[in-house]
C-alpha cells in the first residue's frame, strides 16, 4: 500500500485510533473516522420512503445519520439481505460524500485534499466517481451482534485504488491504516471457496458498534470486507458475495 496520502486522511484517522474508539460512542465527541465507524451501526432497517436521489457531491450528503444514505443501490444489492438468518440493514455513498463521511472536511477542503494528489509523478486529478463504498450491518440493535460487510469498486487507477482502501480501512477503524493492507500480516484462508485473508482483532478497535477480525476478498470489480469473530457467519456472507 502506497503511504504518501495526504496527511489529513491519516490524521483524520489517527484522532479516532483504536484507543478512542474503543472507548467512543456514536453520539460522543469524538474523530470523523469513529463517527463513520459507529455510524456503519443501523439503527433500523432504512424505509424507501427515507431514500434520497443518487449523488456524487456533497450538497446532498447530509452526514447526521449516514445509515438513511442510499446513493449506489447497485452496490447495496451486491451486498447479503441476510446473513445466519438475521437480516442486514444497508446503506451506501459515493463519490466525495464518501470522502466527507469519513473526513468530516467541508467542500473547500476536500477540494484542497483531492488536489494534494496530483503529484508530478501522476497529475491527473481524481475520478471521484470511482468512490463508492456500501455497507450490510445489523439491522437489530439489541439482540444481533455487531458484524459487518462493506465493499467499495476496484478504481481504473491505483491512486483511486490506494485512496478507496484508505476511506475503507478507516471507517472500519484499522488501529494501523499503514499496515491494513499488507497481506503478510493475515492468514490467508478458503471460505465457501474464495481465497480470503483474515486478520486478528488487535487490527480494529472492538466495541459496542464492531466486534471481531477483519476478513479481505476481493475479485476483478470489487474489494470487500468482513468484520466478525464467527467463521460461520462470515462464511454465510461471503459465500453470497460475487
Amino acid at each position: 500500500m502506497r503511504r504518501n496520502l495526504p496527511a489529513i486522511i491519516v490524521l483524520a484517522f489517527i484522532i479516532a485510533g483504536c484507543g478512542a474508539a474503543t472507548t467512543g460512542s456514536s453520539s460522543g465527541s469524538v474523530g470523523p473516522a469513529q463517527t463513520a465507524a459507529a455510524s456503519s451501526e443501523p439503527t433500523s432497517p432504512p424505509s424507501a420512503a427515507s431514500t434520497p436521489s443518487t449523488a456524487a457531491g456533497t450538497d446532498d450528503c447530509d452526514t447526521t445519520n449516514v445509515t438513511i444514505l442510499h446513493q449506489a443501490p447497485a452496490f447495496e444489492a451486491i451486498l447479503p439481505a441476510s446473513v445466519a438468518d438475521r437480516p442486514m440493514a444497508k446503506w451506501s455513498v459515493s463519490g466525495r460524500c464518501w470522502l466527507k463521511v469519513v473526513t468530516g472536511l467541508p467542500p473547500s477542503e476536500l477540494d484542497g485534499l483531492l488536489a494534494e494528489l496530483q503529484t508530478a509523478e501522476d497529475p491527473r486529478p481524481v475520478d471521484v466517481s470511482s468512490l463508492t463504498y456500501a455497507v450490510a450491518g445489523r439491522s437489530d440493535t439489541t439482540g444481533d451482534p455487531p458484524y459487518f460487510t462493506f465493499v467499495t469498486a476496484r478504481a481504473a487507477t491505483d491512486k483511486e485504488i490506494q485512496l478507496a482502501l484508505f476511506l475503507l480501512f478507516g471507517g472500519a477503524a484499522f488501529c494501523d491504516l499503514a499496515t491494513a493492507g499488507d497481506l503478510s500480516a493475515y492468514e490467508e484462508r478458503t471460505l465457501a471457496g474464495k481465497q480470503v485473508y483474515v486478520g486478528t482483532t488487535e487490527m480494529l478497535a472492538q466495541n459496542e458498534h464492531q466486534r471481531g477480525r477483519p476478513y479481505l476478498y476481493q475479485n476483478d470489480d470489487y474489494m470487500f470486507l468482513v468484520i466478525a469473530d464467527d467463521d460461520a457467519w462470515v462464511a454465510d456472507a461471503i459465500g453470497q458475495l460475487p
